[in-house]
């Protein structure tokens, strides 16, 4: 894809703050202060992003077809917007062609174990030695676990997304609430007990011209993955209020799906600390097309004795023996 840039937007009582960002990772704001927005700003320097702080004016002109006020932003012209089907097709071939085997249609029921040790899969058509297994199913990543007597705490979390007709380009930009990520983030540990139910962050991104794709909803709805009433209501309603000329267009599709969702806000990447030969590389909730490259290089990596740094991030906090796995 073409280089975008990625807007978090918020609205407070004295108008919007503004997030605009060209990472994968998005880094959200929700009635913050400037402190706040700069705080990001270096944040984001130091991993290297073309971060710089943008007023109102300057967002407006960005984003013309914005229906809301913005008092600031903070604005990286260097990421790239991908099509998460598109590359993991993409991914996929490029794995077989380098001598993997994919199997399609043939589910995983459950781990292999001989001798207090994990060696290979049982599927509906039979066992498949290995000599490590990685679970990284997602959402069903404790089905797998529990037979184990592991438990992992992955609790689903469902989106929504609808999709307009095609229509000229309408932003160049990834557009998103910025609570949209601070839902994700805030505080060191979340009780799931204690969140709401039912949270909504206005997202707007469009592949060139064609569909605008308006969301989104974070749901614990358990494994249900059915669209309601109330997450369409949402998503129509804030698009008309951001995004007007958006709002008024016809609704071609609808899409719902599950986020593997860690109460500490950190995936599962590494080994087992009890179980020879299992491997986790789950949990990302919403973020698996960003770290997918880093999570495989690190599970390889660490399988070879070595290991893959990210810059200000302390690779404990990945690790499942933090949780006891």
């Amino acid at each position: 894809m073409g280089q975008v840039a990625t807007v978090s937007i918020t609205q407070d009582d004295v108008g919007c703050s503004c997030l605009l960002s060209g990472l994968d990772n998005l880094q959200g704001i929700l009635r913050i202060s400037m402190e706040s927005i700069e705080e990001n700003c270096r944040r984001l320097k130091a991993l290297g992003a073309e971060a710089e702080i943008l007023d109102g004016p300057e967002v407006k002109q960005r984003a013309p077809g914005l229906g809301v006020d913005v008092r600031a932003a903070l604005f990286d012209p260097s990421g790239a917007l991908v099509d998460a089907v598109e590359i993991s097709r993409a991914l996929a071939a490029d794995a077989v062609s380098r001598g993997a085997e994919i199997r399609e249609h043939e589910p995983v029921r459950s781990i292999v174990m001989r001798g207090g040790r994990a060696e290979g899969v049982r599927t509906d058509k039979g066992e498949i030695a290995a000599d490590a297994v990685v679970v990284a199913a997602g959402v069903w990543s404790p089905f797998l676990a529990e037979d184990l007597g592991v438990k992992i705490p992955i609790i689903p979390r469902r989106g929504q997304l609808l999709y307009t007709e095609k229509t000229d380009i309408v932003s160049r930009h990834l557009i998103q609430n910025a609570s949209y990520v601070l839902d994700k983030t805030a505080g060191e540990r979340a009780d799931e007990e204690a969140m709401p139910r039912f949270r909504f962050s206005f997202t707007l991104h469009q592949h060139g011209p064609g569909h605008c794709v308006l969301g989104s909803t974070r749901e614990f709805a358990g494994y249900d993955e059915r669209l309601t009433d109330e997450g369409r209501r949402v998503i129509r309603e804030a698009t008309k209020e951001w995004f007007p000329e958006v709002g008024s267009l016809r609704i071609d599709r609808e899409v719902a799906g599950l986020r593997p969702w860690m109460p500490d806000h950190h995936p599962l990447i590494g080994p087992s600390s009890d179980i020879e030969g299992l491997w986790y590389a789950t949990g990302h909730e919403g973020d698996g097309i960003n770290y997918a490259p880093f999570t495989a290089k690190s599970i390889a990596a660490q399988m070879a004795g070595k290991t893959v740094e990210i810059p200000g991030v302390d690779p404990a906090v990945l690790l499942p023996g933090r949780l006891g796995l």
